[in-house]
């Protein structure tokens, strides 16, 4: 059979612009227009209210998790804690004592004895003391029996209010730690609303601190478009070209999170993906495209079928 050239070559011309258009239209439906956000953003507030005594905090430092950050005056707590410390230690020593405990058993024998002494002397002598005299006595023991248990729920009380104090003791100590604001995460302090010497109210912002080495790229799709994505755990970030970069454009991203709720207005479904940012080239705030590889690697195959 007589092949023609001419005609082989128009097809194969005709199948490479197939396929050269697949694969564009490939690219341009797995670009999707995103936004960076941060991952991981702290406010720090005070935790009491009180003239801010000391501070580290400067716009743009980078601080570990556990940096103390600032102070809060603590002159009044201090000498509460002071109070709370001696009251408990008080509590503490009249708890231990048992001098009410030793005395009453001290007079239950005093008792005892004196009752089996006049006890002893009637036996000897009838008569010698009297019934009245026998039943004071008798009394004496029993009323010195009770002072011992009466002396012994004192102690039991002494003993919980002693707890009770311990507890105060360590509550105040805790206040006194709340004058001490550390950072909560790794990052860098990027806005400070309260300076040294400033008056900061309890629960008040002083600060805002970020983590920038681990970043979220979040794009809007649409729902069945999203459910796709679940298969597709890379991805690449591209920043706006208006941003002039001057280092490598691309950033490889992986799928951190679909949300289970879609938007009934447009009907569009919120994904993350994870863009880790450990040489700090990117920052919140950056807008640009994401484009899933896995969608050109089907129509590559498709091509080759």
């Amino acid at each position: 059979m007589t092949q023609n050239p001419p005609i082989i070559a128009t097809v194969l011309f005709l199948a490479s612009c197939c396929i050269g258009q697949q694969y564009a239209d490939a690219q341009q439906t797995n670009m999707v227009t995103a936004v960076v956000r941060v991952e991981t953003e702290r406010e720090i507030a005070s935790a009491v209210s009180g003239v801010i005594e000391s501070s580290s905090l400067v716009e743009g430092v980078k601080i570990k998790a556990g940096d103390l950050l600032f102070t809060i005056d603590a002159k009044h707590s201090e000498l509460e804690l002071e109070r709370l410390r001696r009251e408990y230690r008080l509590a503490k020593r009249e708890s231990e004592s048992e001098v009410d405990i030793l005395f009453a058993e001290k007079s239950i024998r005093v008792a005892q004895s004196e009752l089996r002494r006049a006890t002893d002397a009637n036996l000897r002598l009838p008569g010698a003391v009297s019934s009245t005299e026998l039943e004071k006595l008798a009394l004496l023991v029993d009323k010195s029996k009770a002072e011992k248990q009466k002396a012994v729920f004192q102690k039991s009380m002494k003993t919980m209010l002693s707890n009770v104090r311990e507890s105060e003791f360590a509550i105040g100590q805790q206040k006194l730690h709340r004058h001490k604001v550390r950072s909560p995460i790794d990052g860098s302090v990027v806005e400070v609303l309260k300076k040294q010497g400033e008056w900061v109210s309890e629960s008040e912002v002083v600060a805002r601190i970020m983590s920038l080495d681990k970043l979220i790229v979040e794009v809007k799709l649409k729902a069945g478009e999203a459910l796709g994505r679940l298969g597709e755990r890379k991805a690449t970030f591209i920043p706006a070209e208006s941003l002039k970069l001057e280092y490598e454009k691309e950033f490889g991203l992986e799928l951190l999170f679909v949300h289970p709720e879609v938007n009934p207005v447009n009907n569009l479904v919120k994904v993350w993906y994870k863009l880790d940012n450990k040489d700090l080239l990117l920052v919140p705030g950056v807008s640009g495209k994401v484009k899933v590889a896995s969608g050109l690697q089907q129509i590559a195959e498709t091509s080759d079928e």
